[in-house]
């Protein structure tokens, strides 16, 4: 406890907030948060989509939309929030996974701080302190998903609107016009600028800063969704991949679609694809949901020859991999990090992790990866020691680095640059979950929605 006073009364005595860990989920929106809540009550059964929906349905004053409710879902499942497995080959089960049911309960005990004081840690105010919170998340969930209510440990200033307004950075960040509306999940330098993939298969290429759609369908012509991209070192040809096996590339010097799709009769969803060398002489890794790592060399004339299926770790979701200049770097969703050898494949960390990881990336100086919480992991090579460093509130989904610049990105249009004064925030003029970043002469990000911002 401690006390203060005011201008309008006597001294007070305050409750001296409580610290939790695991964080709160204070970065969610109130549709996310109902959806978590709907999980950890149907955990048991592994539900499918169709039964979450139900359960958020009639458990919400007013009606979520399909649409909104499975974007809601994918986004919880690519933040890795939620874990889903097959259940029959044609319907996907969901649960919570180990770090999100931590953090439930560690919300649920914030939000009793916040609503009831000293009175939530009574035996006897328990049932009535789980009622409000439930009803206040339906109500948030309600009002069109917006933001839940967020812990900040600063002081709140008491100025007018206009006061803020005038306070409020101007953005960075510019949205920028582009020939789509599909979400956009990852985006590669080449050298003829930008090259940015997403759902039905869009590839949008950047030139003389004008935003084109170079692949309309996809490398087989079907619309499957692109969910990762990788550039050769000379920037020539961009390698994308992702749902129903779907695999090619598309060279910004000539124009050209090549598709090989489903190599190895593969036909699960690609999540990360990494090349190195110049086009025609490329080595390439692609990785997949069971945790599998396909390895590809190119032959003489330029074709794609396909070696062995591996698994590095347990067979957990393989989100990204990298070309590094000492070899490939793979993360799996169970905080592992597996860096490749002449011996196969080596586990390089990183212990009590505790966050869920998204992206990766490597060079002769640097090992990073982002992941939730708001968290960057820095690999220490001589020592094979890793460092985390907390650099911003929300889940991370993207890292990149050129020329010695280091940008990370997520949830909440977030962009955080590494500069000589540490971590700092870089203002966007987006609210959308940024899931792929590249650095380069145009920095671009892009994210849900055909969000793409750039400067």
């Amino acid at each position: 406890m401690y006390t203060t006073t005011t201008d309008f009364g006597p001294r007070r005595t305050v409750r001296r907030p409580t610290t939790f860990d695991p964080a709160p989920l204070t970065e969610l929106s109130g549709i996310k948060l109902n959806i978590l809540f709907v999980l950890s009550q149907l955990d048991e059964s592994r539900p499918s989509g169709r039964e979450i929906q139900e359960a958020v349905r009639a458990q919400c004053p007013t009606d979520v939309k399909h649409g909104r409710f499975y974007r809601n879902l994918s986004d919880l499942v690519e933040d890795g929030y939620v874990d889903v497995r097959p259940i029959d080959g044609r319907t996907n089960g969901y649960r919570l996974t180990e770090e999100t049911a931590r953090r439930l309960h560690a919300h649920i005990r914030w939000q009793a701080q916040c609503l009831f004081g000293g009175a939530a840690d009574a035996e006897g105010a328990r049932e009535s302190m789980l009622g409000s919170i439930v009803d206040r998340v339906r109500a948030v969930a309600a009002d069109g998903g917006g933001s839940s209510v967020s812990s900040d440990d600063s002081t709140t200033d008491a100025t007018t609107d206009g006061d803020a307004a005038d306070a409020a950075p101007t953005p960075e960040w510019t949205v920028a016009d582009v020939p789509t509306e599909k979400p956009l999940d990852d985006v590669v330098a080449t050298a003829a600028g930008p090259f940015a993939v997403g759902a039905g298969g869009v590839g949008l290429l950047r030139r003389d800063g004008e935003w084109r759609l170079a692949v309309p369908d996809g490398p087989q012509a079907r619309g499957y969704g692109l969910t990762c991209a990788a550039a050769t070192d000379d920037g020539e040809r961009v390698w994308f991949a992702g749902s129903s096996g779907a695999l090619g590339y598309y060279d910004v010097t000539t124009g050209r679609k090549a598709d090989y799709s489903a190599p190895r009769e593969k036909t699960s969803t690609w999540e990360g694809i990494a090349v190195s060398g110049d086009a025609g002489a490329e080595t390439l890794r692609i990785a997949n949901g069971s945790g599998e790592v396909m390895a590809a060399t190119t032959d003489g004339a330029g074709c794609p020859q396909w070696g062995d299926v591996v698994k590095p770790g347990s067979g957990s979701t393989i989100p990204a991999i990298t070309a590094g200049d000492d070899g490939f770097v793979a993360i799996d969703t169970s905080g592992n990090v597996f860096a490749e050898t002449g011996e196969g494949w080596e586990d390089i960390g990183i212990r009590n992790a505790q966050v869920n990881f998204a992206d990766v990336y490597a060079d002769a100086d640097r090992l990073l990866v982002a992941g939730g919480g708001g968290t960057v992991f820095r690999y220490d090579r001589p020592c094979r020691n890793w460092t985390p460093l907390n650099v911003a509130s929300v889940a991370l989904r993207a890292v990149d680095v050129r020329d010695g610049r280091v940008a990370v990105a997520g949830a909440n249009g977030t962009v955080v640059e590494r500069t000589a004064a540490g971590w700092t925030p870089s203002p966007t003029a987006t609210e959308a979950t940024v899931r792929g970043i590249a650095l380069g002469e145009v920095d671009v990000a892009v994210g849900a929605a055909g969000t793409v911002i750039e400067r």
